[in-house]
Parts: C-alpha cells; sequence; structure tokens
C-alpha cells in the first residue's frame, strides 16, 4: 500500500477548509462576518509576516515564527477594527473580481491595476456596508467553494495563488467555467442571504 505525500495530504486539507469555509460564507456570511474578518486578517497577516521576515532571513524556523505572530496580529486588528476587516473584505473582492480585465494588461502595471482595484472596493465596502457584506461573503466564498471543489478534478491550487498574484491573474483569465460557476454560486447564495435577512427583520417587526 502507497503511503500517501504529506505534501498531498496538506494540500487535500487545505482545499477542503476552503470549500467548508467557502459555503459558510456564502449563505450565513452576513451572520458570520466577525469571523470571516478575523479569519481574512489572520491570513494576511500571515504572509506580510511571512515576506517581512523573508527580507532579513530565509530561515524556515524564523518565516514560520513570522507567519505566527503576523498571523496573531492580523486577526486581533481585523476583529478589532471593524472598519479595518470591512477593507480587507471589499480589497480582496475587488482583486478576484478584476483578475480577468488586469491579465490583459502589461505585467509591469498588472500588479499596480490590481492595488488600484483592490482600494476602490475597500473604500467602498467602508462607505456601505450590509449589501456590501453580504455580495462580498457570496462571491469570495463562491470563490473558495469552486476552486476548492475544482482541485479535486485535476484543477488549480487555491494555496499557490496566495503568494502569487500574476499566477492567480492567469488562472482565472484561462478558466472561464470556473468563473461562470463562482458568478452563479454567488448570486443565488447572495439571494438566499438576502431572504434570511429580510425574514429575521420581519419577525422583529
Amino acid at each position: 500500500m502507497d503511503i500517501p505525500d504529506p505534501k498531498d495530504i496538506v494540500l487535500y486539507l487545505i482545499h477542503i477548509a476552503a470549500i467548508v469555509w467557502g459555503l459558510t460564507d456564502c449563505f450565513w456570511g452576513w451572520r458570520l462576518f466577525k469571523l470571516t474578518i478575523t479569519l481574512l486578517g489572520i491570513a494576511y497577516g500571515c504572509v506580510l509576516g511571512i515576506f517581512i521576515v523573508y527580507s532579513f532571513n530565509n530561515d524556515p524556523v524564523y518565516l514560520l515564527v513570522g507567519c505566527i505572530l503576523g498571523g496573531i496580529s492580523g486577526g486581533i486588528v481585523s476583529f478589532a477594527i471593524y472598519l479595518s476587516g470591512m477593507f480587507v473584505l471589499g480589497f480582496t473582492f475587488a482583486v478576484i473580481m478584476s483578475g480577468t480585465l488586469v491579465s490583459f494588461i502589461d505585467s509591469t502595471w498588472a500588479n499596480v491595476a490590481l492595488i488600484f482595484f483592490g482600494l476602490l472596493g475597500g473604500i467602498a465596502s467602508v462607505i456601505l456596508t450590509k449589501h456590501i457584506v453580504i455580495i462580498l461573503t457570496s462571491f469570495v466564498g463562491a470563490y473558495r467553494v469552486v476552486f476548492g471543489i475544482g482541485y479535486f478534478f485535476g484543477g488549480y491550487s487555491i494555496w499557490e495563488t496566495v503568494f502569487n498574484l500574476k499566477l492567480m491573474m492567469d488562472r482565472l483569465m484561462h478558466s472561464f467555467n470556473y468563473q461562470i460557476a463562482t458568478i452563479l454560486l454567488g448570486a443565488f447564495s447572495a439571494y438566499i442571504q438576502y431572504r434570511a435577512q429580510n425574514k429575521s427583520v420581519e419577525k422583529t417587526e
């Protein structure tokens, strides 16, 4: 009996977690918004911590420490500062949805364009709260679900795109079926969230 490669096991677990987290965001995003913000803060904090430490020392132990400290700090900040969390979620959504458009731009300006669209999405999220949260959690969650499931059918790995925006853009550009599935699931889950929210409002009246 062949022993599974530990790397494959880790990737399987990562994509299963992405699917579960994505479904949770799709249908309960508004109710569990603070949890989502905390998780995103941890993810961004980990990446930022790794980049900061890597600029001084690329030893795996130091990188792990940087990831842990960055994740803890990012989670605390995102949970404590609501508007910061809104900005992070809006930034993430804008980057994902503008990936295809930006992929047609010269690579020199691609990351600049992504950051620009991300900033616009972050600012819009701060100005508009409830509706933006429902829409963002629905579509960002749908992205995780679609690409998470796709991985088990020979698709792309979400993990690889976390550290490589250009790779994410390339894959979005060449993944029309994934984009359609993400849009359909996102629209359906947003509808479900709006219905649930309206019912809860009617009960309180």
